[in-house]
């Protein structure tokens, strides 16, 4: 058996405090995750949804390898040429629980990507009708 420190607390707890602080404040889980790599990984093991904007469109592979529990994505972006195409990385990524999909400024939704998504078990077996 594993000796353990005085005053070590298991994941489990750590990630209920952080369950806690993301139902506050999501916003919180970014200045937890600065303490130390145990707690980076707990908070994005927590975190719920992403939003993705013009700046972050070039990392979404990155996030959505790291946010792996994820239940919503909001793209607000202003570059309508690809959408498709980063639905379809969404549909690729393999994200176990995701539940919607939100999109602002755009007009013509990504049938292409949707058709990805709907190839994708996982995904389309979650995503709710809205």
């Amino acid at each position: 058996m594993k000796k353990q420190r005085h005053g070590y607390f298991p994941d489990d707890c750590w990630e209920l405090i952080f369950q806690k602080l993301r139902d506050d404040d999501e916003r919180d889980l970014h200045s937890v995750s600065l303490v130390s790599k145990q707690f980076l990984s707990i908070s994005n093991r927590v975190k719920l949804s992403l939003n993705v904007h013009d700046e972050t469109l070039p990392l979404l592979p990155n996030l959505l390898r790291r946010f792996r529990l994820i239940e919503s994505i909001v793209i607000d972006t202003y570059n309508h040429q690809d959408i498709d195409g980063v639905v379809h990385q969404i549909s690729q990524s393999g994200v176990l629980n995701l539940q919607a999909i939100k999109f602002w400024c755009i007009s013509v939704p990504p049938r292409d990507g949707f058709k990805a998504l709907a190839s994708n078990k996982n995904i389309k077996n979650n995503l709710k009708k809205g």
